[in-house]
């Protein structure tokens, strides 16, 4: 398989190509198909593996004259070495048409294709790239590389087990945790009140529940971490498409951030962003912890309160659930009927022993 790379590059000697630069092409191909890749294999793009394949490998077997052309051919027929190239190509088509990205196109991916085709053309003025493969050919220009570099494909989510060792790695600023696996480190937000429970299982292997963001080392606890002594790995569960109520929630938490003091009242203060943060990723992980079980016509709803912070209230049935995001945890109300069943403060744990018991009606945490 070959792909020519046709760079024009006008004010630059026409016919070459500077050493640098022909290192700098030869240094950022290597990482953009590895890149591309691992995502095809739907591998992680920060460990450095690609599971039991080897990585795609390729020469250089041509430099022609002219507006410079480099020819590169794989060193094997095998089909991820001919996708390590072209994935990118077609979401480029289908962005180049719609502004969107395609499924499964990774944010590591496409930026590392990004930087590479930046490299490549630098500050030359109309400068660009046609690549050539198969009788087609796609021209990449610096508009185009800025794309790639700046792309926010839209996330592939999973519901994943995770069993790996535990890593503390921020308290002050933004309180994070890493879970450490043989395919994937995943960090963690370090969430309000769950502190006590990480803190006493540092550096042991545990298990963990968690959302994750596909292609990314990013991950959202919605289960219990526990200690165990089985073999660390990654177990997806389930893929996860989040429905019509997720969205239309984030939108209001997103219109919440505009509030001003005195939005409901001289005593009402504007809507804490971190509790907004945690307002959001809380709807997502009730829905990845309990998707199967919601029922259609019900779902949590968010909205604010004087204080800054965030509530949902939830009603299935006779059974109504009032929860306030607060910096600490969570301020649970859970009523049947007329009967209030629990009123104080509530961990994650204990908030989802009770949303568990709103959906099915059975076991009311005691």
């Amino acid at each position: 398989m070959e792909f020519q790379f046709r760079l024009v590059l006008p004010g630059e000697p026409e016919g070459q190509i500077g050493l640098g630069r022909l290192l700098q092409f030869a240094r950022e191909f290597q990482v953009a198909t590895f890149r591309s890749a691992q995502a095809e294999l739907n591998i992680p793009a920060f460990r450095r593996k690609l599971g039991d394949e080897p990585r795609p490998q390729y020469r250089l077997i041509r430099l022609d004259a002219g507006s410079v052309r480099l020819t590169v051919a794989s060193v094997d027929e095998r089909e991820i070495s001919r996708l390590a190239v072209t994935r990118h190509l077609t979401a480029l088509t289908r962005y180049d048409a719609e502004r969107v990205w395609p499924a499964r196109m990774y944010q590591g991916e496409l930026q590392a294709w990004g930087a590479f085709y930046t490299d490549i053309l630098a500050d030359t003025e109309h400068a660009y790239v046609e690549v050539g493969f198969d009788g087609a050919t796609h021209r990449v220009n610096k508009v185009l590389a800025t794309a790639l570099t700046e792309a926010r494909p839209v996330p592939q989510r999973q519901r994943i087990t995770c069993i790996g060792t535990l890593h503390m790695i921020e308290i002050e600023k933004r309180p994070r945790f890493r879970v450490d696996t043989e395919e994937v480190d995943l960090v963690f937000e370090l969430q309000e009140g769950t502190m006590p429970i990480v803190d006493p299982l540092r550096w042991q292997r545990v298990k963990v529940e968690a959302l994750w963001e596909v292609g990314t080392n990013r991950a959202q606890l919605i289960g219990n971490i526990e200690p165990t002594q089985e073999p660390a790995g990654v177990t997806v569960e389930e893929d996860i498409t989040f429905p019509k109520w997720i969205e239309e929630q984030e939108q209001r938490l997103r219109d919440l951030s505009v509030l001003k003091v005195g939005w409901n009242g001289p005593k009402s203060q504007t809507v804490n962003p971190a509790i907004a943060r945690s307002a959001t990723e809380l709807s997502r992980r009730i829905y990845a912890r309990f998707s199967s079980q919601i029922p259609q016509d019900s779902s949590p709803y968010f909205f604010p309160n004087d204080e800054g912070n965030v509530e949902f209230e939830w009603q299935v049935g006779p059974r109504f659930l009032l929860a306030e995001v607060v910096p600490n945890g969570y301020d649970l109300l859970a009523a049947r009927d007329r009967d209030t069943l629990y009123e104080g403060e509530a961990s994650q744990n204990l908030l989802f022993d009770w949303i568990r018991w709103l959906l099915t009606g059975e076991g009311q945490p005691t």
